[in-house]
Order: structure tokens, then C-alpha cells, then sequence
């Protein structure tokens, strides 16, 4: 049909070949890495201040590849949630596997209260083409 996906190992610079119908061209095409992801919470919010019912309804971290002219996801692979209840020192951290809350850090979210504070840190993701997850950092909301 025309279409075809190439796959690259390493930046630089990479040889296409293209045969067919009895002719032959090669192109030569630069080869980046995918720009890494940014993390939001249920896949539109970012750090800032959120209702308590909308928080409560979001349900994991994605990794978004903002502005990229390509299809590509990236998958996130964990991160570590805190909750500051308002006037209490810090629970203590909750590692969370892949991109959806787990049980132990739904529990915490549950209990969001006004004037609370929640920390997403060290959320990772795996992009194309990647040999390790990416640390992109964290997010940080305070519940209205």
C-alpha cells in the first residue's frame, strides 16, 4: 500500500533505500531521539491547584509527547506519590508500577481534602526506541 515503518537504532544520520519497478533511490534522513514526554496527571493536568472531586476522579500519570509531528506513545513505567494532608507532616511514599494508581496510592487520593498537597516524583517513562526508562520529573498539586 505505500506505507512503511522504519525502525532506527542510534541518532545520526541513517541510508534509506527504496527498490521497485526497476529503479532505485536512496535518501538520507536524520535520526533523533524522541523529546521526552511530559508527565500530567490523567493526561491534560499539570502541577497546580485542583478541585477535590476532579482529583479524586483521575485515575493515573501518562506521558505526553506535546508538539511531535509523529506517531509515537510513550508508556509511563512507575512513580513514587506522597500525600500532606493539610497541617500533618508527609504520608510516607507510595511506589506506583506503570501508569495507573495502584490500589495503595487510589486509597490516598481518596482522602484528598481541601487544602491538602500530593506529589508525583520520579514518574518514568519508556519512549520508542528507548533502552531505559526516562526520569521526567514530577507534579504536584494542592486540592481546593
Amino acid at each position: 500500500g505505500g506505507k512503511y515503518a522504519v525502525t532506527v537504532s542510534t541518532p545520526g544520520e541513517a541510508n534509506l533505500t527504496v527498490s521497485g519497478g526497476g529503479a532505485t533511490s536512496t535518501f538520507t534522513y536524520r535520526v533523533k531521539r524522541i523529546p521526552d514526554p511530559t508527565p500530567l496527571l490523567g493526561a491534560k493536568h499539570r502541577s497546580k491547584a485542583m478541585g477535590n472531586g476532579e482529583f479524586k476522579a483521575q485515575s493515573g500519570i501518562a506521558a505526553v509527547l506535546e508538539n511531535f509531528d509523529f506517531e509515537a506513545r510513550c508508556e509511563v513505567v512507575g512513580f513514587e506519590a506522597t500525600y500532606l494532608k493539610k497541617r500533618q507532616d508527609p504520608s510516607p511514599e507510595i511506589a506506583n508500577n506503570g501508569a495507573r494508581f495502584n490500589e495503595r496510592v487510589q486509597g490516598m487520593v481518596n482522602q484528598a481534602g481541601p487544602g491538602d498537597q500530593y506529589f508525583f516524583d520520579n514518574v518514568k517513562a519508556r519512549c520508542p526506541g528507548d533502552a531505559q526508562p526516562r526520569n521526567l520529573g514530577g507534579l504536584a498539586f494542592k486540592i481546593r
